[in-house]
């Protein structure tokens, strides 16, 4: 059976296509943004993204002064034999993503200049929300303006803006699961689909948090139209690609890793992997999981106050959550009422790929951490999933102006926050600016500190022989 357009249907194209290639073409060349509107789109992120990062101010957040300025020194020096826990369990993350900002940092960037840079990709978040939300409000054809305001509701986000242009990889990262979502939306061929896999494996090796995403884009290839042989074929392609790209971007720190302590991601899974320099049981950090069917049932309402540590350290208040999940049951009820009256059809065959993909990444999230930076691709899909919800729920006219009163009051809700930042600070030119006694630099010596700040920033500072320890303050 011939794959319907997307135009047909609001989330996917038809199902029953057994080509791994005819549908990519239909889907990608029906209502494909022109290379101008892409580029208003762009630069429109670009410059919101950038002005919110200059109005905020420096960030000069927890996570930087106690191991984000440190973990790029596992890159730049080899410190893996030299420190011992100098910025606790997160200095053996992956320092790959903090290396931009170190470099920019080593040579002499203007604090402000660092953090526009940081900003443009992560402008790259909206871009992408953009595409997502072509293709899924494209019923009956897509439309920019309508795209373009149900991007700015994903974007209507204190999740995003607390990391604008700041030291968190969270919302630096998150284009990789956008980008591949919004392929494997396309219904791409086998080509993309190594792109879709490949894509969905960096994230990983770049930071353990995107496994969730990981898994549920490749649970979500499943969704796609065609035969279940085809189905699988596609499976192990995007199966195959994901461990690829898992392996070109973590492999050489696992490696270090493992030579240093015969553990290739040392010190997490340590029950499993028993490294002699770390106790031997796995580290969980479950400190936002809702603990009881009642907190889980309401902690979408409760993301909605002026509150911090619901779901972020930070007060980042959030009409959206609860709205989906209102909406929701409300479209399936139209939709079981609509199945069940006489004279009812059907609806007709779909593409799982987003639903799939939206509810593997929620259950895994909810149970793996439910901080709200690690779901920073979740809450920008809000915006064009709570805009589709409308539309489905009131109608397409109706719907419309329903969503555009929810963005409205979402971003007042937003501001009554103010600001976003852990710790904002005036601009200056250096990102943390220090003035240390010279006796520091001149020779190597043993920094120890005790309690649950690290400040290991200051390996940065410091004779590069220095050695630094915070052995239980950070466990």
């Amino acid at each position: 059976m011939r794959a319907l357009p997307w135009h047909a249907d609001p989330v996917s194209a038809a199902a029953g296509s057994s080509s791994g290639s005819r549908p990519a073409r239909e889907a990608g060349g029906l209502g494909a943004p022109s290379r101008l509107e892409l580029a208003l789109v762009a630069l429109a992120a670009l410059a919101v993204t950038v002005g919110v990062t200059l109005i905020t101010g420096r960030d000069l957040n927890w996570d930087y002064l106690n191991y984000h300025a440190y973990a790029a020194l596992a890159v730049l020096q080899d410190r893996l034999t030299q420190d011992y826990f100098a910025a606790g369990v997160q200095g053996y993350l992956n320092p790959l993503p903090y290396l931009p900002m170190a470099l920019m940092q080593a040579m002499g960037w203007p604090a402000a200049l660092m953090a526009s840079a940081l900003a443009a990709v992560q402008a790259l978040n909206l871009v992408f929300l953009y595409l997502i939300a072509r293709l899924l409000l494209a019923n009956p054809a897509p439309r920019p303006a309508v795209a373009a305001a149900a991007t700015v509701l994903g974007g209507a986000t204190g999740v995003l803006w607390s990391q604008a242009g700041s030291s968190f990889i969270d919302a630096t990262l998150s284009p990789l699961v956008l980008a591949a979502l919004w392929l494997l939306m396309r219904q791409p061929g086998w080509g993309g689909l190594v792109v879709v896999g490949l894509l969905a494996g960096a994230g990983p090796g770049l930071k353990w948090t995107l496994v969730p995403y990981a898994v549920a884009l490749w649970r979500a290839v499943a969704g796609l139209p065609g035969t279940p042989a085809l189905r699988m074929q596609r499976l192990a392609v995007v199966g195959a690609a994901a461990a690829a790209g898992f392996l070109i971007t973590y492999a050489p720190w696992g490696w270090r890793l493992y030579q240093a302590f015969g553990s290739p991601v040392f010190p997490l899974f340590n029950s499993i992997f028993q490294a002699a320099d770390y106790p031997t049981h796995s580290d969980q950090f479950l400190r936002f999981v809702p603990d009881s069917l009642a907190a889980l049932s309401t902690f979408p309402f409760r993301m909605a106050l002026l509150e911090p540590w619901i779901y972020t350290e930070v007060a980042a208040p959030d009409l959206r959550p609860a709205l989906a999940v209102v909406l929701g049951l409300l479209w399936a009820l139209l939709a079981l009422y609509r199945r069940v009256r006489p004279g009812g059809r059907p609806a007709a065959a779909r593409s799982w790929v987003l639903p799939i993909f939206l509810g593997a990444s929620l259950l895994l999230w909810l149970a793996t951490s439910s901080n709200g930076r690690y779901a920073t691709p979740m809450f920008l899909l809000l915006g064009p999933l709570v805009w589709y919800l409308c539309e489905r729920v009131a109608g397409l006219r109706a719907g419309r102006t329903l969503a555009l009163l929810v963005l409205g009051l979402q971003l007042v809700h937003v501001g009554h926050a103010g600001s976003f930042r852990w710790n904002a600070q005036p601009w200056s030119h250096e990102m943390l600016p220090t003035e240390l006694p010279q006796a520091l630099a001149e020779r190597p010596l043993l920094f120890i500190t005790v309690g649950v700040l690290s400040e290991s920033y200051l390996a940065t500072r410091v004779h590069p022989q220095s050695a630094f320890t915070n052995p239980v303050g950070l466990h």
